[in-house]
């Protein structure tokens, strides 16, 4: 399990593919959980992949999130957070 300071390999390999266009940015999809709409100044968004190794080939087969949605799955899957889950895009 990768630390705040380290991030997973699917969140690398998400990362890699948000920033060549591969896959959208996560702001443009809305909160799985709560439905949350991005905009300018609100929560940002993530893929949540910090507890995959591999994320999917296929972005619609990740769920996106809210920083306060992905606090709580991360809540509920025991980790230890730093507060640090997301990339700053």
């Amino acid at each position: 399990m990768s630390t705040a300071d380290e991030p997973s390999a699917g969140r690398q390999l998400v990362e890699e593919h948000v920033s060549t266009g591969r896959w959208p940015h996560p702001n443009d999809r809305p909160c799985h959980d709560c439905r949350h709409v991005w905009f300018e100044g609100e929560r940002s968004h993530a893929y949540d992949v910090d507890h995959l190794d591999q994320p999917p080939d296929d972005p619609a087969d990740v769920h996106v999130v809210c920083v306060l949605c992905h606090d709580q799955r991360s809540f509920e899957r025991g980790e230890e957070t730093g507060g640090e889950w997301r990339k700053h895009w």
